[in-house]
């Protein structure tokens, strides 16, 4: 890891930005029915840990594998797993080496990568789970852990000193290594330790994160159980600080372009300055330090260490320190509000070099630079390459399926990845009478498994192996009684996938029951297979979008509802219920089937822009999705919103409304979340 420092005053270091309002951060919005909506863009399902920018490549540590991104970070990613010589896809921490290659920090082990090729690395002392890694320009290099440091000197791994709980490292220019911990700070040179305690005039005992400003100082964001605050050491005494007129959480500090010192929050980044316009830091603690120094051992004990509890380690384990010492004489900070527009979400701060990134929730990595975000790296996982599946459980929480099948929760603003056992492939997820629901199948079996949400996860709720060689689950609905229809693709004798109609499966009963074109009598009922959306009516009738038309199964036949039959073009790509009628989103415009009659007679807003996905919010009411952008039906009018609103594109693959009243909406490359009022 390269850094570079200039040798001038901690005011000139500390570079303040041009007068301006210190604001609260500004958000995207669309002025949508009922007010203003905030919009989140959401692309990216891993939870980013690391990063590493490189000449060539720059590597992005992941909760599920490693990510290789080309220079200019236009092009996709290469991600790296374990099919590609990583011994886990759980990647902890990454760093360069001088010679360029990458040292990639697993919960199963290390490797070196070179360009997308990986390599174990041998010797290394077992340790609890990493939380960061350095390398040193000399070669040398740490291993921060959960059970303390692993040091790499002259190629040769050991542990350095008592086994401790290692949160961040911070190498300065000259050589030497901060150590952030959750009882305090550590300064080493060479083998010389310097530590600081909450007892020697610390703030308080947990860092988060560091930041070397000139040598022998540090601004240290800090985590105390009432709040986080940032701490200064200016190489003499402590000084504490907060920030009254920021409430939003502080995600961690980097140095923008190896100069600028910057404090991020979720929302907004603030450079620190002696003084400028901004808001004022509150000084809260200043004492003069008590620094115990000492020469640590070093240990090639290759006994694993004693497993740690991760949740305590990271939970501040002593009170809140508040007005130690005499704050009035800490030196005055500001928080001056950086002039760039910055995605909201930011969660983590990576440094690497001169390069300053920031993890956005499901929005990949921005790179901040003095005047401007220099790139965005995003992998676009989270996508759906088809519609956009949304699953409500009863108590409100929101479960989303992504382009690969993983599923994930909404949990405090961001999508979380569910682990499931590695023979769980999913496969589609819908909303029910009683919940959400997730339909899976059993990897190299014809086993589909169905479960139902509950408090403590997901419980399994029906088990059955299908006559069918499926291949997959393009959509899954609940009907009121609760039996469960499945959208089924098969393989193809000559190779490949395709519809094949539906599954109903009664979990009360082991019988399941086909219905597709050419289901045998008594088994089940003819219909078209192309179907692609379900949804029931007041009946309890399943009506079903195709390729040929709109489909309506009853208890004892299939109806199909083409340009015969009132469908205007055939072609149905969604259907839906709601304000006492059924929607059908046809080829040649939206429609509506109620009292025996199709609608089609659209008002010309509605014909213009030939909306292809449907959905209902909570009160009946239908909002519909297209290439030329989201309409709105309050009952009696229609409503149209486009760029021209606040959305950030008009072509809309998909929507839906979930029980908190945001709208979902599919776009090309994103998925957008338009939060309510």
């Amino acid at each position: 890891m390269s850094i570079r420092r200039a040798s001038v005053s901690l005011v000139a270091l500390l570079l303040a930005c041009g007068p301006q309002a210190a604001a609260g951060p500004a958000y995207p919005h669309v002025n949508l029915a009922g007010g203003v909506r905030r919009v989140r863009t959401l692309t990216d399902l891993e939870e980013v840990r690391d990063v590493a920018v490189g000449v060539e490549q720059t590597y992005v540590a992941t909760d599920d594998g490693l990510f290789v991104f080309p220079a200019d970070g236009v092009a996709a990613p290469t991600r790296l797993g374990r099919a590609e010589g990583l011994p886990s896809e759980d990647v902890q921490a990454v760093a360069l080496e001088p010679d360029g290659a990458a040292l990639v920090a697993t919960a199963g082990g290390l490797v070196s990568v070179r360009g997308t090729t990986a390599t174990a690395v041998a010797g290394v002392p077992p340790s609890a789970r990493v939380t960061d890694l350095v390398v040193q320009p000399d070669g040398r290099a740490w291993l921060c852990s959960l059970s303390g440091l692993v040091r790499r000197d002259a190629g040769a791994w050991a542990r350095f000193g008592d086994p401790f709980q290692c949160t961040t490292l911070a190498p300065t220019p000259e050589g030497q290594l901060w150590v952030g911990t959750t009882g305090g700070i550590l300064f080493i040179d060479g083998d010389v330790v310097r530590e600081h305690p909450v007892g020697g005039g610390l703030p308080e005992n947990y860092v988060r994160s560091i930041a070397p400003v000139l040598p022998g100082q540090i601004l240290a964001l800090l985590q105390g159980p009432q709040r986080a605050q940032l701490g200064f050491w200016d190489g003499t005494s402590w000084y504490g600080y907060v920030l009254p007129e920021v409430d939003e959480p502080l995600a961690g500090l980097v140095m923008r372009e190896g100069l600028d010192a910057t404090l991020v929050t979720r929302d907004r980044a603030f450079s620190i300055a002696p003084t400028g316009v901004g808001l004022a830091f509150r000084a809260i603690h200043a004492q003069t330090g008590n620094v115990r120094s000492f020469r640590a051992a070093t240990t090639t004990d290759a006994t694993p260490p004693a497993e740690v509890d991760v949740a305590r380690a990271l939970r501040p384990s002593v009170p809140f320190m508040n007005g130690q010492g005499n704050p009035a004489r800490a030196p005055s900070l500001v928080a001056v509000p950086v002039p760039v527009v910055l995605p909201s979400g930011m969660y983590r701060t990576s440094q690497s070099g001169p390069h300053a990134l920031l993890a956005v929730g499901n929005g990949g990595l921005v790179e901040l630079g003095r005047r401007e975000v220099t790139r965005t790296l995003r992998t676009r996982t989270l996508v759906p390459a088809e519609d956009l599946q949304l699953a409500i459980e009863t108590r409100g929480g929101i479960w989303v399926r992504s382009r690969d099948g993983d599923i994930a929760k909404w949990v405090d603003g961001r999508l979380r990845r569910l682990a499931l056992p590695d023979e769980i492939a999913p496969q589609a997820i819908t909303s029910g009478p009683r919940g959400a629901y997730l339909a899976a199948l059993t990897r190299g079996t014809r086993e589909v498994r169905i479960f139902a949400s509950e408090s403590e996860g997901w419980r399994p709720l029906v088990q059955r192996t299908l006559d069918l060689p499926v291949a997959g689950i393009s959509f899954m609905g609940i009907a009121p009684g609760g039996t469960i229809w499945l959208g089924l693709l098969v393989e193809r004798p000559e190779g490949g996938v395709r519809p094949r109609g539906v599954a109903v499966l009664d979990p009360s009963s082991e019988a399941v029951v086909y219905h597709h074109r050419e289901a045998p009598q008594g088994q089940g009922l003819r219909m078209p297979d192309e179907v692609s959306a379900i949804t029931f009516d007041g009946a309890g009738n399943a009506w079903l979008a195709a390729l040929s038309g709109a489909i309506r199964v009853e208890e004892f036949q299939a109806i199909v509802f083409d340009e015969t039959r009132g469908v205007r073009g055939e072609v149905v790509t969604d259907v839906v219920s709601g304000e006492g009628r059924m929607w059908i989103a046809a080829a040649e415009g939206l429609g509506s089937y109620a009292e025996r009659q199709f609608d089609f007679f659209q008002p010309p807003i509605v014909r213009q822009h030939r909306p292809l996905a449907l959905a209902t919010d909570a009160t009946g009411h239908l909002w519909a999705a297209g290439a030329l952008g989201l309409l709105q039906h309050d009952g009696t009018a229609w409503t149209h919103y486009g760029v021209a609103e606040g959305l950030p594109t008009e072509s809309l693959r998909d929507v839906e409304i979930d029980g908190d009243g945001r709208v979902w909406l599919l776009s090309e490359d994103a998925v957008l979340v338009l939060e309510a009022p």
